[in-house]
């Protein structure tokens, strides 16, 4: 989510929405369409660094399971070591499959923008992304 942060962090600082609102203070200002063509453009670039992860740790989980298959099979006459080999093997996975819910849950929110910046007005997007940064992305922090 580090990388959602900061795309959202260059568009409400882009749209001077970052900063606290005070009482008697003027709305922000008008939203551009080049504003959102630049949250277009930093999510297109976030999209295909994170399709290029993804690939690379699909590729690491189908070589550890066959690597840890492998290993089952050289030491099945040792118990002792085929615990270990499941253990480590199992504790491996997991580390990768929850790396990879957690770029699959960030490629989700992008997608979802994404789509919202072709169907809402300019000013609508500025709304879901400030509501998206303070009440989700912010409090998880």
């Amino acid at each position: 989510m580090k990388n959602l942060k900061s795309i959202f962090e260059k568009y409400l600082e882009r749209t001077d929405r970052l900063k606290d609102i005070k009482l008697g203070e003027s709305d922000p200002r008008v939203i551009a369409t080049e504003d959102n063509k630049f949250l277009a453009q930093l999510l297109e670039k976030q999209s295909i660094f994170n399709k290029n992860i993804i690939i690379v740790y699909i590729v690491m989980l189908c070589l550890l399971f066959s690597i840890g298959v492998y290993l089952v099979f050289r030491f099945i006459d040792s118990p002792n070591t085929m615990g270990i080999i499941f253990g480590g093997t199992f504790l491996s996975l997991l580390a990768i499959v929850d790396r990879l819910r957690k770029i699959w849950k960030e490629k989700s929110i992008m997608d979802m923008i994404r789509i919202l910046i072709d169907g809402l007005p300019k000013e609508q997007i500025a709304t879901v992304i400030e509501t998206l940064y303070w009440n989700h992305i912010k409090k998880q922090d």
